[in-house]
């Protein structure tokens, strides 16, 4: 009790004194910085994917062939879910002599679980949201199906053997696009009137979708349980599953998130070992003092342990108020940027806090408190013994292993902590190589103070150590923030490129070949241009090598049932303009019998130029050849065809053609006409898929853009603590030279250059490092093509804020060699006033 009351004096002088500023401020900054990301980052990523999840109108879809078991039902209830029924199916419409094929879909009660459905009461009438689908006996259509037909709201249609009142026009359904009969004009109906119209029959073309909303652990103890059960034609789908696209943006959102609170973290980090290191530093004469009279080493270590876990404990409150206050305000203005409503962040942010704070504490403060019982007594009479002897070679491995430690607990992905980890040691090698040639270029300069420049370099080397430091952290502050501001720029870009303003919003589906020259003369007279008709032929893989597919063993059971199905394929004279050849060589005219195949499946059906692969088309087996493997992009919404042959290998076999392009909303008229001229053409609108794509894209810019903010802010807090670790070297030498008559325009000359030194190294080191983490990041870990960034972009940046940073400390350290009379007294031997030496 008498050793804890007296370490709880020493610590209160320490705080008056002013002692502990720093070492506070890193503390708490580290905890604040942990936990105000991850609240942060935990709510837009929850904001972020719960509105995602209204493109399928629901958190999880179970989608089928079949009627859904009214068992499963039960089963829903009890887990406490949310669910929905939606049927899928093509039908003919009739309205008086005129008929269209429509794409209806038949809903329950409680659709939609998640998202908005909106509709117009009439013509002219605003849209309004409503929160259920029709009422029974009533159907909503779409402008186009009503325009087709030549009806209007209170008309009447026919949908097999009963007539439905058209009570509104449906303009927006959360979930449109997703079936496989989303093309031509959609009708919306209740599911209670499907038995009466007699459309579905044994046999007919019916996708039955099983809508499900509630939370994460029963949704996944729901499937868990209904897995086993489930047939070839059931599969269990979310948002990333429906929308490819999406898919991506949201993972490599997640993953730049985890990348951005990964290097907040390890800033965090820096800065508690440069103060720990400082407040051990200043603190060998107080121990020396202490061991002369009578203080064991054991002793001495259990006053700064009460020290660092008092500071830890005042750190992690301080740190989680704050981060807390961080996110919330985040938070209010992410609100109006996103304008979408943020879930509550989990208890998972502050256990986080507090385990940074713990682990910063072995790793960071631990060494250094060590570090002090080795201080003997004879430092209160000889203080030019400098630091005890040590081994620095334990500080740095603590320092290491805690910094991949918290990197890995943040992320949880081992390609971040790897890619990180290797930066920040590739950084540390260069840095130590460039310190090392840099002081041996000085000794040829010597200790003179002729000039500016040779005071500079005269003060690098007397501050080896420091200035290595210095450099060290100036690099690793600034690469870290290169990181981040180059991968956030290439994703934005590459999101931007992904949905560019003439995207395709309209797909046309079977087209007979008498139809092709009129639909294309059609589009050409009202100005749109399409991607290219490309004719399809259905067909399913039979045998691969004269091995039957379902007999093929090097397949696992999954891949086979997969593509126990059948696919669209297609002939090609040239490549297609948006694919690549990554192996085999394209045929040459004349060539027939021979396949192309995109990467992805042929990398799942194990497939290699030279191999044999047979179709079933249309009753006949058609054996092909691999010649070629493409790459191709299919976030792009341009028709793609896994299976391309060449010409005349489906001569003779009944094909339909297909095609896309973009309808300005000025010229959206021209769907209706082809609609009536060609009544059996498919069409698909993507407009809304399109819309809600570009949406969530632009809140996770938003979203990164503020993360990016918060990881600057701490960057910056770890310069200013490292050029403290200077500070009080720099304080003596100013006034030691101010007494010797050292003009202050000498002084603050040198001051300058020493900084420009450090901080044009510390960029050029910092521009080069980034560049190869990026080059990393981007094409191992976010699977995205890597671009060399223009050195005019990051280059000036790094010298800019390092250089800016320099200058600042510079100016402090000058004037207080002005001002600072105590400084003075102190160099000729006299004891400055206390808050001189603070």
């Amino acid at each position: 009790m008498q050793q804890l009351l007296l370490g709880i004096r020493l610590l209160w002088r320490d705080w008056r004194g002013g002692e502990l500023g720093l070492l506070i401020a890193a503390l708490t900054v580290a905890v604040t910085i942990v936990v105000g990301i991850a609240q942060f980052v935990e709510r837009i990523h929850g904001a972020i994917l719960a509105e995602s999840n209204e493109f399928i109108a629901a958190d999880r879809l179970l989608r089928s062939n079949e009627a859904v078991p009214e068992e499963w039902l039960q089963l829903a209830n009890t887990y406490g879910l949310r669910h929905a029924q939606v049927l899928h199916f093509p039908t003919m419409v009739l309205a008086g002599e005129a008929m269209q094929l429509a794409a209806v879909k038949a809903v329950s009660a409680a659709y939609p679980l998640l998202g908005e459905l909106t509709i117009q009461a009439g013509a002219q009438q605003n849209s309004q949201v409503v929160a259920h689908g029709p009422a029974a006996g009533e159907v909503w259509a779409d402008t186009r199906l009503l325009q087709v037909l030549g009806v209007k709201v209170g008309d009447k249609l026919s949908v097999g053997n009963t007539e439905l009142g058209i009570s509104a026009i449906v303009t927006r359904e959360p979930d449109s696009g997703f079936s496989v009969f989303s093309y031509g004009p959609r009708l919306l109906m209740n599911s209670a009137d499907i038995a009466a119209t007699g459309v579905i029959q044994p046999g007919s073309r019916v996708q039955y979708n099983l809508l499900l909303q509630g939370d994460a652990e029963s949704l996944d103890a729901y499937l868990n349980e209904l897995r086993p059960q489930l047939g070839d034609n059931q599969k269990v789908l979310g948002v990333r599953d429906s929308q490819p696209t999406l898919a991506r943006a949201l993972d490599r959102a997640e993953r730049f998130l985890l990348l951005a609170g990964s290097m907040g973290v390890i800033l965090a980090g820096i800065a508690i070992a440069i103060a720990t290191r400082r407040y051990t530093e200043r603190h060998f004469d107080y121990v020396a003092i202490l061991r002369s009279l009578g203080a064991t080493s054991k002793r001495v270590l259990s006053f700064y342990l009460t020290h660092l876990f008092l500071l830890s404990t005042l750190a992690v409150l301080l740190g989680c108020l704050l981060g807390w206050g961080l996110q919330t305000a985040a938070v209010s203005t992410v609100s109006e940027v996103l304008r979408v409503n943020l879930p509550d962040a989990g208890a998972r942010s502050f256990i986080l806090g507090a385990a940074t704070a713990l682990i910063s504490f072995i790793a960071f403060a631990l060494p250094s408190i060590l570090h002090l019982q080795q201080v003997t007594p004879m430092r209160v009479l000889r203080r030019d013994l400098g630091s005890p002897d040590f081994n620095q070679r334990a500080i740095y491995l603590f320092g290491i292993l805690g910094l991949v430690s918290i990197v890995y607990l943040y992320s949880g992905d081992v390609k971040i902590t790897l890619a990180l980890s290797a930066g920040v040691a590739a950084v540390a090698a260069v840095v130590l190589l460039m310190t090392w040639l840099l002081l041996k270029s000085a000794n040829v300069t010597g200790m003179r103070a002729a000039n500016p420049v040779a005071l500079a370099l005269a003060g690098i080397r007397r501050r080896a150590a420091h200035s290595a430091l210095q450099v060290f952290v100036f690099t690793l502050a600034l690469m870290l923030l290169l990181v981040l501001l180059l991968v956030r720029t290439s994703l934005l870009d590459e999101w931007r490129l992904q949905m560019p303003a003439n995207t395709p919003n309209h797909f046309l589906l079977n087209i007979t070949p008498q139809q092709v020259d009129g639909v294309r003369l059609l589009l050409a007279e009202a100005g749109i241009e399409t991607a290219g008709l490309f004719p399809m032929v259905r067909g399913r893989i039979s045998a691969i090598n004269g091995v039957p597919l379902a007999e093929h063993e090097v397949l696992d059971e999954a891949t086979r049932a997969n593509y126990n199905r059948e696919i669209n394929l297609t002939w090609a004279e040239a490549l297609p303009a948006d694919n690549e050849l990554i192996a085999g060589a394209w045929w040459q005219a004349g060539a027939s019998q021979q396949l192309s195949v995109e990467a992805g499946m042929a990398e799942r059906l194990q497939l290699a130029v030279g191999d044999e692969v047979s179709f079933s088309v249309a009753e006949r087996t058609l054996t092909t050849r691999v010649t070629s493997i493409r790459a191709l992009d299919w976030e792009q919404m341009r028709p793609n065809f896994f299976m391309i042959l060449s010409p005349g290998s489906l001569s003779g076999f009944p094909a339909s053609y297909m095609t896309s392009f973009f309808v300005p909303k000025a010229q959206s008229a021209v769907m209706p006409r082809l609609l009536k001229a060609y009544p059996t053409v498919g069409i698909i609108e993507v407009d809304a898929v399109i819309r809600q794509v570009r949406t969530i894209i632009d809140r996770v810019s938003s979203a990164i853009e503020l993360v990016l903010g918060l990881i600057l802010l701490s960057g910056v807090i770890v310069l200013f603590a490292s050029v403290q670790t200077s500070m009080d070297e720099r304080y003596m030498e100013q006034a030691i030279l101010k007494t010797l008559g050292a003009p202050s325009k000498l002084l603050f000359s040198s001051l300058l250059f020493e900084f420009a030194l450090l901080g044009l190294l510390a960029g050029v080191l910092a521009a080069l490092s980034s560049e190869a983490i990026v080059w990393f990041l981007q094409t191992r870990v976010l699977e995205m093509e890597y671009d060399v960034h223009v050195c005019a972009y990051c280059w000036p940046a790094g010298w800019g804020v390092a250089g800016g940073r320099a200058g600042l400390a510079d100016q402090r350290a000058n004037d207080s060699g002005d001002a600072d009379a105590g400084a003075a007294r102190s160099a000729i031997g006299l004891s400055p006033p206390r808050s001189a030496q603070y």
